[in-house]
């Protein structure tokens, strides 16, 4: 065990409405960004992440940090999430749920989740807020166009412009966007395999980075740091009838570009490598 600090007792007893105790916690793993806890309360054992000094928005009157990913888990109530017991500045409560292997039921469970999540369509590409991808804010503005290639490249893409090398830039504002045309659809916005927790109670899905874009932007997403089994993929088909076209390699390179440039922005390094290397092919 070790003690959560005051503040976050003070804070999580508030959410739950009972008296937590400090000592009941123990460290666990909660990614690159934030601290994450188990604690054992009067209520049941609760997953949280902290934040001593959590990314703020760029814009004024847009949600902070832990409270966008709240939204985000909201607007994926279509796909099985964990249950959010409250969100403040510093912190994200959750329900526990209990992390067991992956089985080929469990993956094609999981495919055809998101397929169903891929039937929610929006009015526009964005989002009524921004919100955020990793540590970085994500512009969900409208862009200059209502077609999802325009979206990707000034809301995606172009941001990162500025922190590229000379020659990267430039093969980058040539690469060629052409995307199948379909309407505005619900996305998780973040699907690596880290973000999928099969769990007691089936599939859940976790640390989103919400947003109506394009359906093919989750799945270039998984196959980015460690991929998904095949069953996945099969779930995913069978409910969608999705299948590979010629271009459909390609167009999830392109798509890979927004994840990797946040890598790029955050850690630097072999990422901008990898990135450069792309382009070059693409």
């Amino acid at each position: 065990m070790s003690a959560l600090p005051p503040h976050l007792t003070a804070s999580l007893s508030t959410l739950l409405g009972v008296t937590v105790d400090p000592t009941r916690a123990r460290r666990v793993g909660g990614g690159d960004i934030n601290d994450a806890y188990c604690v054992d309360t009067p209520s049941g054992r609760v997953f949280i992440k902290t934040h001593a000094h959590p990314p703020t928005p760029s814009r004024a009157n847009q949600p902070i940090f832990f409270e966008a990913e709240r939204r985000g888990l909201a607007l994926l109530s279509p796909l099985p999430v964990p249950r959010v017991l409250g969100a403040t500045e510093h912190l994200l409560a959750l329900e526990w749920l209990d992390a067991i292997p992956e089985t080929h039921t469990s993956a094609l469970a999981a495919g055809r989740a998101l397929a169903k999540l891929h039937t929610n369509h929006g009015p526009a590409f964005g989002l009524d807020h921004d919100n955020f991808m990793g540590a970085l804010v994500q512009d969900n503005r409208p862009a200059s166009a209502s077609d999802f290639a325009t979206f990707f490249r000034e809301r995606r893409l172009a941001p990162f412009l500025p922190i590229l090398p000379g020659s990267t830039r430039r093969r980058l504002e040539l690469l060629r966007l052409d995307f199948p045309k379909g309407p505005p659809t619900l996305i998780h916005g973040d699907l690596w395999a880290g973000n999928l927790m099969q769990t007691t109670v089936g599939p859940v899905f976790i640390d989103p980075a919400v947003s109506y874009g394009h359906p093919e932007q989750d799945l270039a997403m998984t196959r980015l740091f460690g991929g998904f089994s095949p069953a996945f993929y099969d779930g995913y088909r069978e409910v969608s009838g999705w299948h590979f076209d010629r271009d459909l390699d390609r167009r999830l390179e392109v798509l890979t570009l927004y994840p990797l440039l946040v890598h790029v922005s955050l850690f630097g390094g072999s990422y901008l490598a990898r990135v450069d290397q792309l382009l070059q092919a693409l």
